[in-house]
């Protein structure tokens, strides 16, 4: 290796010594890859730098498909290197392998069940992957020889068999957990309510509860969260709002009338909340969506000022209120700019002032009108400049407009170009079509 390659992988080493960034350590170990003489020879790169790696990637959310990859390469060469696979750099491939998407397809908890089988018959990472079957290899090993999944493992297993949405995957994630023999933990517990609330069945998410509560398994905020919106998915407001208050005047220890009232109303349908569980920002941002998917303006501008209060504190040094994590405000937005959708409050000439108050009170969309939500996008984009919004947060925001605008093309080109000038975005898919045909060729007609 001459004296240039020397220094560059000097150089390349100290950035994955210390660098916290998947891009840069990413950038360096391809770099240290392209010039390694021997071709993946055991010091060149040494073990410590590439696990290193890993939990560069264990780290960096959100977790898209390139990661599973990135992680099948570095995984790959401590083993072809005779290092060691961390059970926990197991678990970690397993639960990228099902991570990338909104919803984990069936094709990619087939590469999930692929990374767990060449777990437990101690192949390298991805050898199934690669031959494309996982009982090629090793058909005879008995029993014994397997390696054990521990709970982690089998709970995110389970996990993304839930996130399938499909009956037979998740058949096989169970059934691969009762065949282990382990003692279910809280987060498989948990996966199991989340499943029951999923599909709205109460009765089943009760049962879970029942069962945890009776192994003196803590159900702790998520469990309280994830009844709560089963509520919701339910059409059970007013009872979710129960839940809400509780585990707000835990947070606040206030006993106010309505703490007392909502707390006896639930222990008469034997749901006693412990005094220890208060609400976390999940809990707010899921009571918001409620509110304004049911159409509580106020109630959710409530909430959400009542959440910013709570969790951030933003310093006296910033004039962007960049202290603010945008990734617990964008799913509040977007339940609002949804919530504008639903229950637009249109101007209707045509009415008596009577008939329109009616009618406001009856869809609960008091506050739902063009001009409160017109404040609320110049708020949202005001947020951060680090701000990277989601389609499906641009969609809503469009949609609400149309609505609210009567279908006005020059006010919604108006939100389109603030929203390119702001965050420099390209349409795609649903988003370019619906302004094709909602802006430009109203346009053009007019």
């Amino acid at each position: 290796m001459s004296l240039q390659q020397r220094r560059i992988r000097h150089k390349h080493l100290r950035v994955l010594a210390v660098s916290s960034s998947l891009k840069d350590a990413w950038a360096s170990y391809l770099a240290l890859a392209s010039i390694d003489p021997h071709k993946k020879r055991r010091d060149f790169i040494p073990w410590q730098y590439l696990h290193r790696i890993v939990r560069v990637i264990a780290s960096t959310r959100p977790r898209v498909r390139v990661h599973f990859e990135c992680l099948l390469q570095v995984l790959s060469r401590i083993h072809e290197t005779g290092g060691e696979v961390q059970t926990w750099e197991w678990n970690l491939l397993i639960d990228a392998a099902g991570k990338g998407l909104r919803k984990t397809t069936k094709e990619q908890f087939k590469d999930v069940l692929s990374v767990y089988d060449d777990f437990l018959r101690h192949r390298p990472p991805g050898e199934s992957l690669r031959l494309g079957t996982r009982t090629r290899r090793n058909v005879f090993q008995s029993s014994e020889d397997l390696r054990k999944p521990n709970e982690v493992m089998l709970a995110t297993v389970l996990h993304l068999a839930s996130r399938t949405s499909d009956e037979r995957a998740y058949a096989r994630g169970l059934s691969l957990l009762h065949a282990s023999g382990l003692r279910i933990n809280r987060p498989t517990y948990l996966t199991l309510m989340e499943r029951h609330s999923h599909k709205g069945n109460l009765p089943g998410v009760r049962a879970v509860m029942a069962e945890m509560q009776r192994r003196d398994v803590k159900l702790g905020v998520e469990g309280w969260t994830l009844y709560m919106w089963t509520l919701v998915r339910l059409d059970r407001i007013d009872q979710a709002q129960r839940v809400f208050t509780v585990l707000r005047g835990n947070q606040v220890p206030q006993w106010t009338n309505e703490v007392r009232v909502a707390r006896a109303h639930l222990e008469d349908m034997d749901v006693d909340i412990p005094t220890d569980v208060v609400p976390d920002e999940v809990t707010y941002i899921a009571m918001i969506q409620a509110y304004a998917y049911y159409g509580h303006f106020t109630k959710a501008m409530k909430t959400f000022l009542e959440m910013v209060r709570t969790f951030h504190h933003p310093s006296d040094n910033t004039e962007d209120n960049s202290a603010i994590p945008v990734e617990s405000l964008l799913p509040m937005y977007r339940a609002m700019f949804l919530g504008f959708n639903r229950h637009s409050q249109l101007d209707l000439p045509n009415l008596s002032s009577l008939v329109r108050h009616s009618r406001a009170i009856i869809r609960g969309a008091e506050g739902w009108s063009l001009s409160a939500c017109q404040k609320l996008f110049d708020d949202w984009l005001r947020l951060p400049h680090k701000t990277k919004p989601n389609a499906h947060t641009c969609y809503w925001i469009l949609r609400a407009f149309d609505t609210l605008s009567g279908g006005n093309p020059e006010f919604l080109r108006d939100v389109v170009e603030r929203l390119e000038a702001r965050f420099g975005l390209k349409w795609r898919g649903r988003l370019s079509v619906f302004i094709q045909s909602k802006v430009n060729n109203r346009l053009r007609r007019n």
